[in-house]
């Protein structure tokens, strides 16, 4: 189950706290620094908005600026300096082992392994994609808790967006860096979810084959795999924090056949949509 809070946003971590749920990922938007030195349990992924900050980890300083990210794993040490007159402007986000882990195998479970063995990676986006990731961060932040199903979809795009942006620039040339971790972020969009692969292929103006052939390229599972797996993720996240029918969860991720649906929920989780409910509603 996807859950989100909100640093800043007291309801939303009352809401968890009563709830006693795991938070999965927990965003906060910063304008000072934190010069004490700590580590933690959880991965943390730093966007920078505006200005710039001094990042030291594990020893080593690195200037962020606009337009920079940072990957920092579990238990590295690190802190954050002044750089700069202007206050900086970036987004923290800290997102819990296990779902971290559960994102990056989507893309390919190679993956992790390599991250687990990097000491922290920083990252200078494209233009265009950093824009589009700072605009699902700004829009998430500023909903209230009563729409909170549009931040955690917003949120869930962002945090697609930051992975893919992070990892796929290492196994594949600019052009097809970019389109792949556009068509992953936007399988992973609920709003998507109804359509087919050949329709996916079309919006950006390919053939399924040549997406099937771009994601093989890139050591990735095959697009109807991943496209599955974030749709089993999305019919989760409905069935703990919505009382939407089976059937109309169903349908909102394009599967119009509930037993089907049914069969291909317990092949991935192990247990019925049913029994899953039961057990991890959190509906208040």
């Amino acid at each position: 189950m996807i859950k989100y809070a909100f640093y800043l946003n007291k309801e939303v971590q009352e809401h968890a706290r009563k709830a006693n749920t795991v938070v999965d990922v927990c965003v906060s938007f910063r304008t000072n620094t934190f010069p004490l030195m700590h580590t933690h349990d959880y991965w943390e992924i730093i966007v920078m908005r505006k200005n710039s900050i001094m990042n030291v980890l594990n020893g080593v300083r690195t200037k962020m600026q606009s337009e920079d990210y940072c990957l920092i794993r579990p238990d590295d040490i690190h802190f954050v300096e002044p750089s700069g007159i202007e206050p900086p402007e970036y987004y923290n986000l800290m997102i819990r082992k296990e779902f971290f882990k559960n994102v990056v195998d989507t893309i390919h479970p190679d993956y992790f392994q390599a991250l687990e063995s990097a000491s922290g990676k920083y990252h200078g986006s494209k233009p265009e994609m950093h824009k589009d990731i700072l605009d699902l961060l700004t829009r998430a932040f500023s909903l209230s808790f009563s729409r909170i199903e549009e931040q955690q979809v917003l949120l869930r795009c962002a945090v697609v967006k930051l992975i893919t942006e992070l990892l796929v620039p290492q196994r594949s040339a600019e052009h097809s860096d970019n389109l792949v971790s556009q068509i992953l972020a936007f399988m992973s969009n609920p709003e998507s979810m109804t359509m087919k692969l050949h329709e996916i292929a079309a919006r950006f103006g390919y053939c399924p084959e040549h997406i099937i052939r771009m994601f093989q390229k890139n050591n990735l599972q095959s697009p109807n795999v991943i496209f599955t797996q974030s749709k089993m993720e999305y019919s989760r996240m409905l069935l703990s924090s919505t009382d939407y029918t089976t059937a109309q969860i169903a349908e909102t991720i394009g599967i119009s056949d509930v037993s089907y649906f049914n069969k291909l929920f317990k092949k991935h989780y192990g247990i019925s949509p049913s029994a899953y409910r039961r057990s991890n509603n959190s509906i208040p």
